[in-house]
């Protein structure tokens, strides 16, 4: 579940916070998609676009070449990309 406080998530009717990334913790997660190899991929308010593969981890962000750090909107398209909905358009 996506919040302005990070993501949570409920198993057997308990509310767990996804810990690991400080910064998720305190985000506003707007979206989120999950790809066919199972990361799910969270779209920040300033962070850029989040992975977590239930272990780790992965930010990506202006500098790896997103077009914006604020990501509104994360789908994941048939052949495992994503698109990726930004401040200032649209990638995939």
């Amino acid at each position: 579940m996506c919040s302005r406080l990070g993501l949570y998530w409920i198993h057997e009717g308990q509310v767990s916070t996804v810990t690991g990334q400080q910064e998720l913790a305190t985000q506003h997660v707007w979206s989120y998609a999950r790809t066919p190899d199972g990361v799910l991929w969270m779209g920040t308010a300033s962070y850029g676009l989040v992975g977590w593969d239930g272990n780790c981890f992965t930010v990506l962000d202006s500098r790896d070449g997103l077009p914006g750090n604020v990501i509104y909107a994360v789908s994941s398209a048939e052949d495992g990309s994503l698109l990726i909905g930004s401040e200032v358009g649209l990638t995939r």
